[in-house]
């Protein structure tokens, strides 16, 4: 038998809390057990798939779909759409893998995600069924395909991306335990020629399901964007998604602003880095100021209702002070660049100056 993993990493993986859940679902049960026909062995997978249950989503990604969105903002070529999970979502189950149970996780950020191919085939479906497979809006938003009418086929115009797993929801923990208990796992897996009977062992599978909301994207030219978006969210809320739609897996409900808490959370840490220590002077005689950053670089002097305005924000004895007049008062400051010129637009008391 080849082992999972290597013996130097194994003691690694074993107490890892922050490792890449996909990672930890095709390579990483460093105490593999081969299970039996009694499915003797099973618990360690039980606590393995535990330790992926607890694993929250690292900053670094709210960063990312914090990229996407602004990627994404021109609203006459995208929609979005915020939708949430009624109850639970398998997806990329067929993944495979040790664990002999999968599930879609994206390879860069290890966050679940639903693979935008997906989501049109259900979307797909469900205009078929409800418009009829000839309908031409059918035709002009996914697309047809090559027959002798049109040997080239036509290109659908709205372009489904994959879905984002939406920072905080499910209690910032995407990933949730399910069980699937097969009763009769001899004559599903003989296709048949074993028969099903009343004394058949139920065998329970610990399995990995996805709670929490997703932020689906639609490109396509501005007239179509409301019509695929209304179809989406049909679509998700009637048919599902993913497997076992037919157990109640995969239902998905409109969401109110879920973004809201994660722009408000980036654009303070934004806003907090975007601040640097500098020492400021201000010129007694003409009351302009300047900055001079912590790597010697000074914004050139600011004077009149720009700078008072600046000064107001500092207590009176710092503003007033000698320490502001020799040049050492310590503030914090955001400065725009334009080339080689640096300009003070903002600046702030410390606590800890000296």
């Amino acid at each position: 038998m080849t082992p999972l993993v290597r013996t130097a990493l194994r003691e690694a993986l074993r107490t890892a809390n922050s490792a890449h859940p996909g990672l930890m679902l095709q390579r990483g049960w460093s105490d593999f057990v081969q299970t039996d026909s009694q499915n003797e062995g099973a618990g360690g997978k039980t606590e393995h798939l535990a330790r992926i249950y607890a694993m929250t989503t690292a900053p670094i990604y709210d960063r990312a779909l914090h990229r996407w969105l602004k990627a994404t903002a021109d609203t006459t070529r995208f929609r979005h759409a915020t939708m949430k999970i009624e109850g639970r979502l398998l997806i990329g189950l067929a993944g495979g893998g040790a664990l002999e149970t999968g599930c879609a996780v994206s390879q860069t950020w290890g966050t679940p995600y639903l693979p935008g191919s997906s989501i049109k085939g259900v979307v797909r479906a469900h205009a078929e069924q409800a418009l009829g497979p000839d309908h031409p809006a059918v035709r002009e938003i996914f697309g047809t395909d090559a027959d002798e009418g049109d040997p080239a086929g036509l290109s659908g115009l709205v372009a489904f991306h994959d879905a984002w797993w939406i920072p905080g929801s499910g209690k910032n923990r995407p990933f949730v335990g399910e069980v699937v208990t097969p009763h009769h796992s001899g004559y599903y897996g003989s296709e048949g020629e074993v028969p099903a009977t009343d004394l058949d062992s139920p065998m329970p599978n610990a399995m990995v399901g996805v709670h929490g909301a997703f932020l689906f994207t639609l490109e396509a030219p501005t007239h179509w964007l409301d019509a695929a978006q209304e179809l989406l969210q049909q679509a998700l809320s009637d048919q599902g998604v993913g497997a076992k739609t037919r157990a109640g897996y995969g239902y998905f409900a409109p969401a109110g602003d879920l973004l809201k808490p994660l722009l408000d959370k980036i654009r303070a840490q934004s806003a907090q880095q975007n601040f640097a220590k500098a020492k400021l002077h201000r010129d007694p005689s003409t009351g302009n100021i300047k900055a001079v950053l912590e790597d010697k670089r000074t914004t050139p002097p600011l004077g009149g209702i720009t700078a008072q305005n600046l000064l107001d924000k500092l207590p009176e004895d710092q503003r007033n002070g000698k320490k502001i007049k020799d040049g050492k008062l310590v503030v914090e400051v955001r400065v725009k660049t334009e080339g080689n010129m640096l300009t003070l637009i903002d600046l702030r008391p410390v606590t800890d100056a000296v």
